[in-house]
């Protein structure tokens, strides 16, 4: 049974590596946030605010640096 369960994950592609998060958090007005690009769109702005910052980049958000 080792050797079945081998030969079938030995063709199996593993998952390519996990990016680095595109949420950062922003200090001014302390929300989560990211900048989406969906394909034939202009990209947006897109907010968490009740998800934890915990590990991300702290940047200012970009509506955040308009408004200064």
């Amino acid at each position: 049974m080792k050797e079945e369960i081998y030969n079938y994950l030995k063709d199996v592609k593993m998952p390519e590596s996990i990016k680095e998060p595109t949420m950062k958090y922003c200090t001014k007005c302390e929300k989560v946030w990211e900048n989406v690009y969906r394909p034939g769109y202009n990209s947006s702005l897109e907010y968490y605010p009740g998800l934890p910052s915990y590990g991300l980049k702290k940047e200012s958000c970009k509506g955040c640096e308009v408004s200064e």
